[in-house]
């Protein structure tokens, strides 16, 4: 993407404009994907055409055209005098814009047309980028609604427009902040988001690229995002950045998330996955009632930083509920997750637990305490020093649920998979457990 990481590279310095702008560099593109989808996969021996665990392609992650004032100091500004003179039009914006919509869009068919040409069948999606990228590039909106691409993708990180540019530079603390003002603008506004309610992109799939939050480490806002994304229609959402568990502990930054390291954060994205999967597309966004609201499955509070999902099977949430719950739990659901303690879990440590009920084992699942340091805001991704500190102790857990009064065998599972026996429990009160995975098998 014009940062030339390999020598000689066909992008090196050239930003994406010239991607779509440029005619050799667009052959040479046609040239690297129809590499790129018959290329086979040397673990499975499938080529990425043909892959099923593949979703769907995006073409150019956050395209860009040149504006009308950027192409007059290009070397591209001759094909576009060439273009109105053939039109006899005036070199103005509206002529330009007209000029770009059908450049653009051209250039989604072409693409759109070698991929279908491979005999690839995957979905074909197109950028529209971040919010007000709407603003001044209608001409671009157009061009992908008119285009063959099946769907169309967005992006939001609530607070961007909090920090400046170089904001890994300058990191801010976002976490307190109230962006219900925000969601309500960019819900109404359609050089917001309100453009994929318009009848035109009613046609095409909306996809979110990138599910994330920013300098953020709330565990409330993600299921606020779910909420949104669905009520514009967003049939998927894919999460941006995870950090994977050897490094966490020593990095930070603007996008910052760990099972380990951020465990409120991580449970109000599975909450989150849950909320995006029962709430019907184009249900309509509560503008009023943003922060703090409650559904039939879920309950979302930025006063108390919690949020929750609760249905017959399920129960997550993102820390203690047993001061408020305004949703009913079933004593029999089949998967919990957690902090803390709830009404059928109680636990002394601040890490997530998972609990898998079947009809005679209890699985159990439980992570070690994090203490930061300092706020993962301010510390650097490349950071080399430690930064949370993990805590592998025993804590106290207690498990209330409907026909496990009598306890069972506990079990811890080794490193290789292997069961060995702790101890016999009269029941599931009090049991120490030192992070790790155990099976409990009812008696």
């Amino acid at each position: 993407m014009g940062g030339g990481y390999i020598q000689n590279s066909m992008f090196q310095g050239r930003n994406r404009r010239d991607w779509i702008h440029d005619p050799v560099l667009v052959e040479k593109c046609k040239n690297y994907i129809s590499q790129l989808l018959n290329r086979v996969n040397t673990y499975n021996g499938i080529k990425y055409k043909d892959n099923p665990a593949i979703a769907m392609w995006e073409i150019i992650n956050e395209p860009s055209a040149y504006s009308y004032d950027a192409i007059k100091t290009s070397t591209f500004y001759e094909d576009f005098k060439k273009w109105i003179g053939q039109k006899d039009l005036e070199d103005n914006f509206t002529s330009y814009a007209a000029y770009r919509m059908i450049l653009v869009r051209d250039y989604i068919n072409s693409m759109y047309d070698l991929i279908r040409s491979q005999g690839d069948a995957h979905p074909v999606v197109w950028s529209l980028n971040w919010h007000r990228y709407r603003n001044g590039n209608i001409d671009l909106f157009d061009a992908a609604v008119s285009s063959k691409v099946e769907a169309v993708a967005f992006c939001n990180y609530p607070g961007q427009d909090n920090v400046g540019e170089n904001y890994g530079r300058n990191p801010k603390d976002l976490t307190e902040i109230d962006f219900a003002p925000w969601f309500a603008e960019q819900y109404r506004e359609v050089n917001g988001y309100r453009w994929a309610l318009t009848p035109d992109f009613m046609k095409k799939a909306k996809i979110v690229y990138e599910f994330e939050t920013f300098f953020n480490q709330s565990s409330y806002l993600y299921p606020i995002q779910a909420l949104f994304f669905r009520s514009l229609g967003v049939q998927d959402a894919t999460m941006w950045t995870y950090t994977p568990a050897e490094v966490a502990p020593y990095v930070g930054g603007s996008h910052y998330l760990s099972l380990l390291c951020t465990p409120g954060k991580t449970a109000s994205y599975m909450i989150a996955n849950e909320i995006f999967k029962s709430t019907p597309l184009y249900n309509a966004f509560d503008t009023q009632n943003i922060n703090e609201q409650v559904g039939s499955n879920y309950a979302i509070s930025k006063s108390r930083d919690l949020s929750i999902f609760s249905d017959k099977d399920k129960l997550i949430y993102s820390r203690d509920i047993t001061g408020w719950c305004p949703l009913e739990i079933h004593p029999r659901v089949k998967t919990i997750i957690g902090r803390e303690s709830s009404s059928l879990v109680s636990y002394s440590g601040s890490g997530l637990y998972f609990i898998t009920v079947n009809d005679m084992e209890l699985s159990i699942v439980v992570n070690p305490n994090a203490t930061w340091k300092s706020n993962p805001a301010f510390v650097s991704l490349f950071n080399t020093t430690l930064n949370t500190e993990l805590d592998y102790s025993a804590n106290s857990m207690s498990i209330k649920l409907a026909g496990w009064e009598k306890g069972g065998t506990l079990y811890k599972i080794d490193s290789k998979g292997v069961r060995k026996r702790v101890t016999k429990l009269s029941s599931l009160a009090d049991m120490s457990l030192t992070p790790g995975r155990y099976i409990v098998v009812k008696q």
